[in-house]
């Protein structure tokens, strides 16, 4: 798709750390029907609760970052390819963060 094999690499990593999300989520709150904590502050304590589709909303947030991002890269390329570069790398680190987060909530609940 792209010229540059690295920008399709991170692109790949960011897609594929986003699978594993929905993968672990799916495993873990297929069948739960009760109030899952979604954010929890060690000083106060749980603040947010919310359901599944609140959980499985923080990867579908970014999926759309994704293919924005990907849009993007895909349309400065041939004028600023250090912007396509920088999307990409942006992009896999923003996933990377999304799967963390979605790790700390299923080991939350």
């Amino acid at each position: 798709m792209f010229k540059s094999y690295w920008i399709s690499i991170s692109f790949g990593l960011a897609a594929l750390f986003l699978v594993i999300s929905f993968a672990k989520l799916y495993l873990a709150f297929a069948d739960a029907s009760h109030l899952l904590i979604i954010h929890f502050d060690p000083f106060r304590g749980i603040d947010f609760l919310g359901d599944k589709s609140d959980a499985f909303g923080i990867a579908w947030t970014g999926v759309s970052i994704l293919l924005t991002n990907l849009l993007l890269a895909w349309g400065f390329f041939d004028r600023l390819s250090i912007l396509s570069k920088f999307l990409a790398v942006a992009t896999a680190a923003l996933s990377a963060l999304i799967l963390l987060a979605v790790s700390v909530i299923i080991r939350i609940n």
